[in-house]
């Protein structure tokens, strides 16, 4: 199994390497700047053969020092960060800046086709008993 949070984050912190990245809230507040990262929703569409689309809805939250901060870290994520590296597309994308609260809050899907996994062996062994028929 994949954890898609990680593979997230890790790509992340290859476009901000100096900033705090968090997957879960803290008791004692984010450091600034920061980013925290949470996934929001699933949705799947079946398909044949056991074949699933999945939407996997995800959250980025930055948390800024400063103005300018906003603006290079919304134009950066809007740029760079436009799929999982060899794993999936991303797909609607919204971003929103609040000055006030100096934050960047950009919302968006991952997109999977999934197969279902099936471990089950379907003939370990197979007995033959027979006989020949002689014409």
């Amino acid at each position: 199994m994949i954890d898609l949070t990680e593979r997230i984050a890790n790509q992340i912190a290859d476009i901000f390497p100096d900033y705090t990245i968090y997957s879960e809230n803290q008791a004692s507040g984010f450091n600034v700047p920061s980013f925290y990262i949470a996934r929001t929703t699933t949705r799947v569409t079946p398909r044949l053969n056991e074949i699933q689309d999945r939407l996997y809805g995800y959250e980025i939250v930055f948390f800024a020092e400063n103005n300018v901060q906003i603006e290079k870290v919304s134009e950066s994520l809007l740029n760079s960060f436009t799929e999982i590296k060899n794993y999936a597309s991303i797909r609607n994308k919204e971003l929103v800046q609040n000055t006030d609260e100096k934050t960047v809050i950009l919302t968006f899907d991952v997109f999977i086709r999934a197969a279902k996994q099936n471990n089950n062996i379907l003939q370990e062994r197979m007995d033959l008993n027979a006989k020949s028929k002689k014409a």
